[in-house]
């Protein structure tokens, strides 16, 4: 570890740094290719930058802050809560001062995550403020903040040796029995998600894909087709795009690389992609295993970030990475003593 005025230069920073590098370089040879600079590309960089400038100024931090952080964060939700039921039966999903429920719903994740992780307020009081997030979530309507939810409720169950076995029938059934009647009750997304499952034909995703009509069928079939119509275009780019992509921050609106996308691919993975080509995803692959090590491992962190980067734009969210910094961060200090 070394220290550089204030900043504790160390494998989490230097890990972000690393990023921010990789985004000058890709801005410089997009940049030589294509013989241009495109503004949205330095808009692109200038958000990456951001992200790296909140990784170096939580760097010294301890975790003590950041547990009022989330403390204080979920006094927010608690205190909002009746705002959210108020939204749901007036505009149909709660935002509670988001953009987006969907931006919502992931940073309640966070939430739910951090308070049963690291076993914040007593016992009774932290099952309490369980429910009234979780009932959160649902009120989103959010079916990929749901799919994180059931996939760490089955991990805990499955494979966890350091939760009791109380308390992993409190956290699979418990949800199981008050979430799945609430989710059938107000959530029509979350049935209709079930019901375009048997729209998962290739024939049938072929010809929706080559008369490009994504829609019709549910949320879950209209990201098949939007996915495969993208990548098929993107394949058909020169080798320099392919390799490194048609330019950072180009899925975003007004400024889409083919004339029938009007909207971002809710596919993280594919942005970065057509974005950074295949060696840009690469590099992004290696970054996502470096926070995997950084945080000792931990499959359940994993879970809680890539979920959303499958199914939505997190990547552009700014709450969704501010506070997957933070618990990156949170990790990485918890496991490394000797740097608090």
């Amino acid at each position: 570890m070394k220290r550089f005025g204030k900043i504790e230069f160390n494998r989490f920073n230097s890990s972000f740094i690393l990023l921010e590098i990789v985004m000058l370089l890709f801005l410089l040879i997009q940049s030589f290719g294509n013989l241009s600079i495109e503004f949205y590309s330095l808009k692109g960089v200038a958000r990456y930058t951001s992200y790296v400038a909140f990784a170096l100024m939580i760097s010294n931090i301890s975790i003590n802050q950041i547990n009022i952080f989330f403390k204080c964060l979920i006094g927010f939700f608690i205190v909002t809560f009746p705002l959210g039921i108020y939204e749901y039966f007036t505009i149909g999903r709660s935002t509670v001062f988001f953009s987006h429920a969907n931006h919502l719903a992931h940073v309640l994740v966070f939430c739910i995550y951090f308070l049963l992780k690291n076993n914040l307020y007593t016992t009774s009081l932290r099952i309490i403020i369980f429910f009234v997030l979780l009932l959160s979530v649902f009120l989103t309507k959010t079916s990929g903040a749901l799919l994180v939810l059931l996939i760490l409720a089955a991990y805990n169950f499955l494979f966890s040796n350091k939760i009791t076995l109380r308390n992993k029938v409190f956290i699979v059934i418990g949800p199981l029995l008050i979430g799945l009647p609430i989710i059938m009750t107000f959530s029509d997304k979350i049935i209709e998600q079930l019901e375009s499952l048997s729209y998962l034909e290739w024939s049938f995703i072929k010809e929706r894909v080559e008369e490009f009509k994504p829609g019709g069928y549910g949320s879950f079939i209209w990201r098949i087709v939007y996915w495969i119509k993208i990548l098929f275009s993107f394949m058909q780019e020169n080798l320099f795009k392919i390799l490194f992509g048609v330019g950072i921050d180009a899925l975003t609106k007004g400024h889409m690389p083919y004339s029938y996308m009007y909207t971002d691919p809710h596919n993280d993975f594919l942005k970065i992609l057509v974005e950074f080509g295949y060696v840009g995803l690469s590099m992004f692959l290696i970054f996502l295993r470096k926070i995997y090590l950084l945080t000792s491992r931990n499959i359940q962190l994993l879970v809680v970030i890539l979920v959303p980067m499958l199914f939505d734009n997190a990547i552009v969210n700014f709450s969704f990475n501010l506070l997957f910094i933070l618990i990156v961060s949170y990790e990485f200090r918890k496991n490394s003593p000797q740097i608090n």
